[in-house]
């Protein structure tokens, strides 16, 4: 009984992260590219979000991060500068994305990171990267990537103290 429920488990983690790795990613990464290259023709400033937890809640829902965003973009608004906020999700709001989140999540986002930063270091104008808890970590980790980058921002609030730590 305990082998086939730990071969279950084991099989649901296999598929889990294939899903994530194969299905979702690719998905995620050209959503984000394409809504990221039709902002930045018609702003000056953009803001990456990054909700907390999973990282699946949207930007309308994460009650606890976007007074921060809406306060930086309206501030920003008042300045001057044409401003747009996109949400980067880091997985979706199921078992099967929760658990091959998890690997990404104990690599230190080394594949979303190096796809995010990749996209955003390409263009002079100004980013943004702001990032509640688990979000903050993958600010981080992009912050790391771009830390050459004068024109690349990032506000990490509650970043976990056992998460990912660079000198940034």
């Amino acid at each position: 009984m305990i082998d086939g429920i730990l071969l279950f488990f084991i099989l649901l983690l296999i598929y889990s992260f294939w899903w994530f790795d194969f299905s979702f990613f690719n998905r995620n990464v050209s959503k984000f590219v394409k809504e990221f290259k039709k902002e930045i023709k018609k702003n000056d400033i953009i803001i990456i979000f990054n909700a907390g937890g999973w990282g699946t809640v949207p930007y309308e829902k994460a009650l606890d991060l976007n007074p921060f965003s809406d306060f930086i973009k309206d501030y920003l608004k008042e300045k001057g500068y044409k401003v747009s906020i996109i949400q980067y999700f880091r997985t979706e709001d199921h078992l099967i994305g929760r658990l091959g989140y998890i690997k990404d999540y104990i690599l230190d986002f080394k594949k979303q990171s190096s796809h995010i930063s990749s996209i955003i270091k390409e263009t002079e104008k100004k980013i943004i990267l702001i990032g509640l808890s688990n979000g903050a970590l993958l600010v981080d980790e992009i912050m790391e990537k771009v830390k050459d980058k004068e024109n690349i921002f990032s506000i990490e609030i509650g970043k976990p103290f056992f998460g990912v730590h660079s000198e940034n």
